[in-house]
Order: C-alpha cells, then structure tokens, then sequence
C-alpha cells in the first residue's frame, strides 16, 4: 500500500487480495448489475480498511455485513465494523461523479460515512473525506469533510457496548451469566409460588418434561 496525504486526501493502492475477495462475493450475485454494485463495494471497505489500519485503527472486516454474502444479496452495504464504536460505512464513487449515493437503508446504526473513488483502473482508492450523518440519497462531494479531521472525529466518538451472550447450557446447569436470576428469586412470594406450582405439575408422574430452563433479567428502560 502507497499513502499519499498531498492537498489532504489519502491514495491508496488497492492490493490484489481485494480484487480476488471482491470477486469471490461477485460470484453469489445472479443479477450483473448487483454483483458489480457488491464488487465496488467490496473495494472501497478493503480501502477504508486499509487507510484506517495504516492510521493505528483496528478494524474487523469479517463481522461487517458487507463480508456477509447474504447480507450483500438482501441489502445494498458497504459497512466496516470498528471494534467497540460501532459501523462505518464506506461508500463508493467512480471518476467524474460529483455526487455519492447512500441508501436509506444505511441512514442509521452508522458512526459516519467515508467517501472513496475509485479509478478507472480499480487499482488505486482516494479517501475523498467523510460525513457525520446522513438523511438524503445524493450528497454532493463538496460537502464532504477533510478526512484529515476523520481520526479526530473517530476517536471522540462513544464506544459501544458489547453485547454479552448467555448459553443456554449455563441456564440448564445452573451457571448463570451476571445480571441473570431464576424465576423464584426474582419474583414476590405469591408469584414464585404460582411458579413453584408449575413445577410440582412438571414433576408429577406421567409428565414428561425438559429440563427447566426459565431465566429472567431485569432490564431498565430508563
């Protein structure tokens, strides 16, 4: 990868192993003008990749749903998942557009938006600059803001938190994840005793049951 920050915008070479993970998701495409739309799509999250690892970023291409074949079949997306700050998409423009197209489907669940174009050749991606929010389909690239400012942008943003997962194998032995109770410890008296009833029914003889596996969490909505 060649960087180049002259008049503030990034060029990078886009590497052969982009081409060949771009055609390998081309190739699930039945319709020629999506698989050149996840074509495209694929090069400029493998150039925002690029541009954001080379500025100290870690990123994880392989929980982004533009690395997901059948997210790119239902949905026209071009994210890049940041590890504990969220999406960010990455959409494309060719030589001589003057505007970028973002799709409503991608207004929201975005921590911003950066602009690459692609030369004729596809071998070269210039981060042409970035956009905080989006409510509009065509948006003119000279309303675009200097990528220069994008990692100060980044960083101020608030990270994200992860989501935790329970197993259900923890709830049927009993090993439950923080925050998780059981029915009877959670509940008033009279309720858990309607519950208790429930199970005495499960225990009675010609009942056949699966192990109980009811887990409550109580949650604030504020």
């Amino acid at each position: 990868m060649i960087l180049n920050t002259k008049s503030e915008i990034f060029h990078i070479n886009i590497p052969l192993f982009a081409h060949i993970q771009a055609d390998k998701f081309r190739r699930y495409q039945s319709q020629g003008s999506k698989a050149k739309q996840v074509y495209l799509n694929t090069l400029a999250v493998s150039t925002v990749n690029s541009y954001l690892n080379s500025i100290g970023w870690s990123t994880s291409l392989e929980d982004s749903d533009s690395w997901n074949p059948i997210a790119q079949v239902m949905m026209d997306v071009a994210d890049l998942q940041i590890p504990g700050y969220g999406k960010l998409e990455c959409r494309v423009v060719l030589a001589g557009q003057t505007t970028v197209t973002i799709p409503a489907e991608v207004w929201s669940e975005r921590i911003g938006y950066v602009v690459i174009m692609l030369d004729e050749s596809l071998k070269t991606g210039t981060v042409l600059g970035f956009m905080r929010q989006v409510n509009q389909t065509e948006i003119p690239l000279n309303q675009l803001e200097p990528i220069v400012k994008f990692p100060t942008y980044l960083s101020q943003q608030k990270r994200a938190t992860p989501i935790q997962m329970t197993s259900l194998s923890s709830w049927i032995t009993g090993t439950l994840a923080q925050g998780w109770k059981q029915l009877d410890k959670l509940f008033a008296p009279p309720m858990a005793m309607n519950f208790r009833g429930q199970q005495k029914l499960a225990e009675s003889p010609g009942h056949h049951s699966s192990p109980e596996t009811s887990r409550v969490k109580l949650v604030h909505l504020g």
